[in-house]
Order: structure tokens, then sequence, then C-alpha cells
């Protein structure tokens, strides 16, 4: 099973853990703006997130810095993406990266917490 975020699979270089989601269940705040007179208004809701653990083994170390390096690349967008879970192929989610992740230094390889909103 894989796991993609703009066409770039992920598991093709990380392990990636069990991708939890958080739903903000925020109460929606009214939107209003003013056009020419007329008043428009709407509602606006908190966003959710999806966020998991992804790790590499790879040897050498510079392979590893390489492998996140070239996350980093991918996850530099400014508008949202499509990311694909695991569990449910057939759909997608328009996520975009919440701010940078850090890299934890571990014996046998490296791991980041990475979380889309």
């Amino acid at each position: 099973m894989s796991l993609t975020y703009d066409g770039h699979d992920l598991t093709a270089d990380f392990i990636c853990g069990e991708p939890k989601r958080s739903i903000i269940k925020a109460t929606p705040t009214l939107h209003e703006r003013s056009l020419n007179g007329s008043v428009f208004a709407g509602m606006r809701f908190a966003a959710s997130s999806i966020s998991f653990t992804i790790a590499t083994m790879a040897s050498p170390a510079t392979a590893r810095r390489e492998a996140f390096s070239t996350l980093g690349s991918w996850l530099n967008v400014d508008e949202p993406k499509q990311l694909v879970l695991p569990e449910t192929p057939d759909w997608y989610w328009l996520a975009v990266p919440d701010g940078s992740f850090d890299i934890e230094k571990h014996i046998d390889g490296d791991s980041a917490e990475l979380t889309f909103v």
C-alpha cells in the first residue's frame, strides 16, 4: 500500500506509520463581507489535520539526509495538493503541509512527524 502526496510515493523511500486524523470540532465563525452595499455572509469551519510518522533506515547517513532533502522539496508547496492515504486509495484529500518537520536521529535510522491540514 502506498501513501502519496502530489503524485510522489512516500513509501518508496520511507516507512510510513498509521495516519492519525484530528478533526477539530470548533464552533463555526460567521464571516461577512460587504460589496457595493450588499452584505455576503457565510460560515467558516476550522480545518482538520492528518499526521503520521515517517522513517528511513537507509545506509549510509548521507542517503538518509538525501531522502529527507528530497521530501522537503516535495513538501515546499503554496497550494493544496492531493494526499492519498493507504486505507482509501480511491479517494484523496486536498492538503498542505502544516509547517516544517524536525528530523529525529536514531541509532538505526531517522524519523519525522508530518502533519497536513
